[in-house]
Order: C-alpha cells, then structure tokens, then sequence
C-alpha cells in the first residue's frame, strides 16, 4: 500500500513537471512568435521610411532637372536673340556699303522707322521717369545672379557650419561684403583688418514659405551644445535668444550669432535679418571675442552681508520653518549670482541650530540683491516658490 502511495505521488510529480515543461515551451513560442512579429513590423517600418525618403530624393532630383532644362532653355533663347540681333546689325552695315550711304537707301523706310522709334522712346523715358520717382531719384539696384542655396558657409580656414537649409523654390543671392575703411589717427582712411583667405558674405533669401520658423529653428541649432554659438549683443556679450513665438508672433527681426575661434582674436558671425517672406544671412569674421556678462550689480550698492542680513530679519514663519527668530539658525551662501524670474538672486542654505551646536537642514531658498523677493528651492523637485513676505517688510 504505502509503495502505491509513494508511486502515484511519483506519477503526479511527473506530470506536474511535464505540464510545467509544456507551460514552458508554450511561453517560449509565445515569445519567440512575439518577437517575430516585432521584428517584422520593425522592418516594414523602415522599408516604409526607406521608400518614403527614396521618393523624396526623386522628387528633388526631378525638380533640380527641371530647373536644369529652364535655365538651359533661357541661355539658348538669350544665344538666339543675340545671334539675330548680330545678324541684322551685319545686313545694315552690308547695305551701306552697297549704297555708300548710312541707313536704308530709301528715305520711305527712314521717316517710317524714325515714326516707330518715337513711341518707343515716349515709353522708355515713362518708365524711367516712374523708377526714378519710386526710388527718390536713385537708380534702382539690381541684383546679382542668382546661385545654389550653399549647404555649409566658409568661416574662416578650412572651418564651416551649416548653412541655413532651405530647399523648393527659394531663390537665393550671394555677394561680397566690403569692408568698410578704418579711419586712422591722422584723419586719413586706412585699410580693413585682413581676415587672410576669408572673404566676408552676404546670403540673401527670397520667396520663403515661412522665414519666422526657419530663423527659430537655426537659431536654436546653431546655439545647441555641439554648434556652439551664442546670441550677443553688438559687443560680443552673450544674450537670451529672441523670443521668435507668442501671442503676437513678431512678422520679422534679426538675431546676432557667434562663436569664439579656436586661435586668434576674432570670432565666426552670423547675422540674420528675417522678415516675412525673406532672409539675410551676413557671414563674417570680425576682431573680438565672445564673453558673458557682468554679474548684475545689486541694488544700491548692497554688500552680500546686507543681502543676508535682510534674510535673518525675516520672521520665520514667512520662511516656513519653526521658531521665533532666525537666531536659532545658520545662514550660508554660494558664491555668484542666479536669475529667477529675471530677477539677479543669491542662494542661501539656512541650517537649523542643533542642541549640540551642529547643522540640521530647514531650507534652502533664493533671495534678490535689492531684497524684495524670496523664493523657496525644492532640491527634489528643482523648482521654486515665491514666497510672500511684503507683511513682514512693512
């Protein structure tokens, strides 16, 4: 009896661990099918991506060969017309010669065209008379030939940064930028800074679908970690980058980027001046070097002695700890200066007074020079909290 016993105990064992087996290998198939599919939907995602970006570089490529065949186009129109042009200036010289006169030989045919040149005149002065008025009396500018939007911009050396990426039907225009002559000491113009080999540019971009969010998105590229240029002023002082977004989002604007070059006292700018539908990019390598800004000086003059000071006089209730009087505790600074809110602020560490004379943390908080604002650091959380103290300033 007991040897049954022990048997079926035996045979139930054995066929808990076969069906465990067989869980086993139902989950390992489960998995493996699982990853199958995972795999598979991951290389359909990037055929799918692959054929996506194939169909793009073909639409480019159709697009440039179109702008090929128009250009090739107008340079076999403009040849045509110069060789017709050349043509009928080699018949009129070759009846002059017959007829030992100058012109046509018959006077009919002179009176006539004398009659069409008039109204042809009559226009021509119109309309020169009209750009003349619209532009002040100038004569109107006219722009270089057009060129390939450039992928990279030379900034000195064999150094380059990405150019402003732009694509379909932008036209864009490159030029030189002369440097405008130093006035020496004596009075008398002298020659530019000699940049060696670099020659300043100035990129403009016409018929932009949206320049606003182009300039934003090359700004924050170019000021990105890895670029690393900074906005500045037109000392050279790092500033915040324009605010490109907002309720009223600004219809143009300019921001000034540079970086400090590795050798030598110049820097790499780029300065874009955007508008609705347009762009200038100026490319230049001027004297100088990127610098950050002064610390702010704090209000009247006030010694970080009398910043804290101004903190210690607080209740501590409005700092929310316990006690009566900050007498029970330490206050402690770092050094420099942080803006919250765009307020210039020192931080403070406030450490209660234990009973042994050691430190125990209460707070840490963030106090303005000028000692009208207080605000609370959660080190957790890495956020901050005004708090309201003008009571406890009356």
């Amino acid at each position: 009896m007991k040897q049954d016993m022990v048997d079926k105990k035996v045979q139930k064992a054995e066929q808990k661990a076969a069906k465990a087996a067989q869980q086993v290998q139902i989950v390992a198939q489960k998995a493996e099918r699982a990853a199958q599919k995972k795999a598979a939907q991951a290389e359909k995602k990037v055929a799918k991506q692959t054929q996506a970006a194939e169909k793009k570089a073909a639409k480019q490529a159709q697009k440039a060969a179109k702008a090929a065949q128009k250009a090739e186009l107008a340079s076999r129109k403009a040849e045509e017309k110069r060789a017709k042009i050349a043509a009928k200036v080699a018949v009129s010289a070759a009846a002059e010669e017959e007829t030992g006169e100058e012109g046509p030989p018959k006077k009919k045919g002179k009176k006539k065209l004398l009659l069409l040149l008039f109204p042809v005149l009559a226009i021509a002065i119109g309309v020169g008379v009209f750009f003349f008025l619209r532009r002040g009396g100038e004569p109107e500018e006219e722009l270089p030939e057009p060129i390939t939007a450039p992928a990279q911009y030379e900034v000195g050396g064999e150094m380059q940064v990405p150019a402003l990426p732009v694509w379909g039907d932008v036209v864009v225009y490159g030029e030189e930028i002369v440097p405008e002559p130093v006035e020496g000491e004596d009075g008398e113009e002298a020659a530019a800074a000699d940049s060696g080999d670099f020659t300043p540019m100035l990129y403009t971009y016409q018929e932009l679908s949206n320049a606003r969010t182009l300039v934003a998105a090359y700004t924050a590229l170019m000021t990105s970690e890895d670029a690393g240029f900074f906005a500045v002023d037109d000392t050279m002082t790092k500033i915040d980058a324009p605010t490109f977004d907002g309720e009223t989002p600004p219809t143009s604007g300019s921001v000034h980027l540079a970086r400090n070059v590795p050798e030598g006292d110049v820097v790499q700018s780029l300065t874009l001046d955007w508008s609705e539908g347009s762009c200038t990019v100026a490319v230049e390598l001027p004297e100088g070097r990127v610098k950050d800004p002064k610390p702010p000086s704090t209000s009247s003059d006030r010694t970080v002695t009398q910043v804290v000071e101004s903190l210690r006089d607080l209740p501590p209730s409005v700092l929310g700890l316990e006690g009566d009087s900050m007498d029970d505790y330490r206050i402690y600074t770092q050094d420099g200066t942080a803006k919250v809110d765009g307020i210039p602020c020192l931080r403070m560490s406030v450490y209660k007074i234990t009973e042994n004379g050691g430190n125990e943390v209460a707070g840490h908080y963030f106090l303005s020079t000028d000692g009208l604002h207080v605000y609370k650091f959660d080190v957790a959380t890495n956020t901050v909290v005004e708090l309201d103290i003008q009571d406890a300033l009356k």
